[in-house]
């Protein structure tokens, strides 16, 4: 997904970029998951990968 298919889009997701395990990576997510990634990233409950493996197929994560 590309940044203007990611403004064309009503849900606006945004760009998570991870900068510890594979530098560079990147998820689109969704503002309403925004908190679970963020929660669960800071408190080691779960990796990069887990959320980036959860993506739908338009390469948005909308949440488990």
């Amino acid at each position: 997904m590309s940044w203007v298919t990611s403004l064309r889009s009503t849900e606006l997701p945004l760009l998570v970029v991870d900068l510890r395990g594979e530098r560079g990576r990147c998820v689109r997510v969704v503002a309403a998951e925004l908190w679970g990634i963020e929660n669960n990233l800071s408190g080691a409950n779960m990796d990069f990968e887990e959320f980036a493996g959860a993506v739908d197929d338009d390469g948005v994560f909308r949440g488990f």
